[in-house]
């Protein structure tokens, strides 16, 4: 693929701005599918925007004989080659915040059918849910693990003896740059999900560390407006491959 001129920024930027928690999983206890009949609400937290990420390490770490080198002095490259990552990235930018995770929704129709065909009374909560609705957790037991979300209260109005609650942490391109070209792009998701005894609000099941933080490598450029829907394309894949790892891991036996 040939290079093109695209956004970028001086200091390298964490893949996972949300916070590539170490989180620690928790299995499922198997006696937990011994309880067919039960009411499980399956609750899909309203997504963020599709989000650009950006690494442009330092010119100092690259060859200063490049053609951007100027005098030997890396960061006054820098600041001649940021306006320029800045400009051409700035229509991806833009699209991304206009994609929605549509493919992603997928996740919620494969839990519910899961949980059905083992014997249970599932069904999607089908309404705007966001943490910030909620109060913190507050009754804590150190010998057990709960959700930091009260969601107590959701459960409640709907009836729901446990919750699925899965989290879209975070989804978009990912763009490296060398000097003010991008040598390769990828897009990323980075899900959660665990499942919560609406009673007490302990958790049962969490999904944890980097096995659920996707990547797959596009062949198009960051900066190249003709290339935005193939990124788009790819981002949407890897939303669905996100949404049936997670419905097969948790029904994995």
């Amino acid at each position: 693929m040939k290079s093109r001129i695209v956004l970028g920024i001086l200091i390298p930027v964490l893949l996972c701005p949300g916070g590539c928690s170490s989180v620690r999983p928790i299995p499922l206890d198997p006696h937990f599918w011994q309880q067919q009949g039960k009411k499980i609400g399956v609750v899909l937290l309203t997504p963020p925007p599709a989000e650009t990420t950006k690494l442009a390490p330092p010119t100092e770490t690259f060859n200063t004989s490049a053609p951007f080198a100027m005098n030997n002095e890396p960061w006054l490259e820098d600041m001649v080659t940021e306006p320029l990552r800045l400009a051409e990235m700035k229509p991806l930018q833009k699209a991304m915040l206009k994609l929605d995770a549509r493919e992603f929704h997928l996740v919620e129709d494969l839990f519910v059918s899961g949980l059905k065909r083992r014997g249970f009374s599932a069904f999607k909560v089908d309404q705007l849910v966001m943490r910030s609705y909620f109060p913190k957790f507050r009754e804590w037991d150190m010998r057990r693990s709960y959700e930091k979300t009260d969601f107590r209260g959701l459960g409640k109005t709907y009836g729901a003896d446990y919750l699925i609650v899965v989290d879209l942490v975070r989804y978009g391109p990912y763009c490296h740059y060398v000097y003010a070209y991008n040598d390769h792009m990828a897009v990323e998701v980075q899900v959660r999900a665990e499942l919560i005894d609406a009673r007490t609000n302990r958790i049962l099941w969490r999904t944890g560390g980097k096995k659920y933080d996707f990547s797959s490598p596009v062949n198009a450029s960051c900066g190249n407006e003709d290339d935005i829907p193939v990124i788009s394309e790819a981002l949407q894949d890897l939303l669905e491959n996100a949404a049936k790892a997670l419905s097969r891991d948790f029904f994995a036996p």
